[in-house]
């Protein structure tokens, strides 16, 4: 189809996602314990969550991101979706940690003053 000058170009079609999707599941429970077998009512359950989650969390941080009054979805939003319902936050993300300010290195001057202070302060302990 031609819209607007611009061609649709047809994705190719995935080999059975579903099978992808839950030998996914398989694969991950196998890493953690390779000793246990996941039934397919509990692979198609994982699924279906992880599906609504998806769902919820894109729907989500898009009204967030409206919100803002931008139209693209953006590292915050995904943080603010994750803090206020589940409260998570995805470390070295979190908005505390990226507006905390880097510690500021000290002056030849300031380390001088210091050092000058706590030796007043030593000698006037042992007087």
């Amino acid at each position: 189809h031609d819209l607007a000058g611009t061609r649709a170009v047809p994705l190719p079609p995935m080999k059975n996602p579903e099978l992808l999707e839950r030998k996914r599941i398989h694969d991950l429970v196998n890493e953690v314990d390779p000793g246990q077998q996941v039934e397919d009512e509990v692979s198609n359950l994982l699924l279906q969550i992880a599906d609504d989650f998806i769902e919820r969390a894109v729907s989500s941080c898009c009204t967030i991101a409206k919100h803002r009054k931008s139209s693209s979805v953006q590292l915050k939003d995904v943080q603010l979706f994750l803090e206020r319902n589940y409260n998570m936050s995805v470390p070295g993300f979190t908005p505390e940690e990226a507006a905390r300010p880097a510690p500021a290195t000290p002056t030849a001057a300031a380390a001088a003053a210091v050092s000058a202070k706590k030796t007043s302060f030593g000698n006037e302990a042992h007087r």
